[in-house]
């Protein structure tokens, strides 16, 4: 019964994606260069449309150390290739961007709770623009039983600190899918901002492990 009403759910997203009038489509492809039982490297690819057009190019560093029983650090870099499709002079811009993150994992009976807080600084190379945000998301997995794909929950609020009034909500859901040390995931997100609309996010991640 649950297996019927996530696949479901799943085609229900997916037909009400095809009908709205803006979405995204993502595309990632990881590798794990680095693991021990203290830290981790992640180095991934990321393509992302829009409309059905180009949106963004990004190449990313993701390192992960465990600090405690509970807590975990990490920090990300990624170099941003866009597609500037604003304003008179329009075509491709590139960016830098760095994020601190810190991770609080609790394992409770019937599911895991994962609280990620990070502060992030974005710059783009040709006009110097400049953008500070934090970040929190709190990640729900319920273990269910007899079921191999339990599903990740979670809503993530974005803030920009230059412009308090730039902010934005995600409420996201996905699937994993394991394959011995490589795994696939299939998500939907829902990016409700308050200075640009809605967003609706049909993402793929394949990551190859050691």
């Amino acid at each position: 019964m649950i297996r019927k009403t996530l696949v479901s759910l799943i085609l229900l997203s997916s037909l009400q994606l095809s009908a709205q009038s803006s979405n995204r489509q993502w595309l990632t492809i990881s590798y794990e260069a680095f693991e021990s039982k203290q830290s981790s490297l992640d180095f991934s690819q990321r393509l992302r449309w829009q409309d059905q057009e180009f949106d963004q190019w990004i190449s990313e560093l993701d390192y992960k150390t465990v600090l405690s029983n509970q807590f975990s650090a990490g920090i990300e870099f990624r170099y941003i290739l866009e597609n500037d499709r604003a304003g008179a002079i329009q075509g491709n811009r590139s960016a830098g961007r760095v994020r601190f993150n810190l991770y609080h994992e609790i394992d409770i009976k019937g599911f895991d709770l994962e609280n990620r807080a990070g502060i992030q600084y974005k710059r783009r190379f040709d006009d110097q623009k400049e953008d500070l945000a934090i970040r929190f998301r709190p990640k729900i997995t319920p273990k269910i039983k007899n079921f191999k794909h339990d599903p990740n929950l979670r809503v993530e609020w974005i803030q920009n600190l230059s412009d308090s009034k730039d902010y934005s909500i995600r409420y996201g859901i996905d699937f994993p899918f394991k394959f011995d040390t490589n795994q696939l995931k299939i998500g939907y997100f829902m990016e409700s901002a308050n200075l640009g609309g809605q967003q609706h996010v049909l993402f793929l991640a394949f990551k190859f492990g050691r």
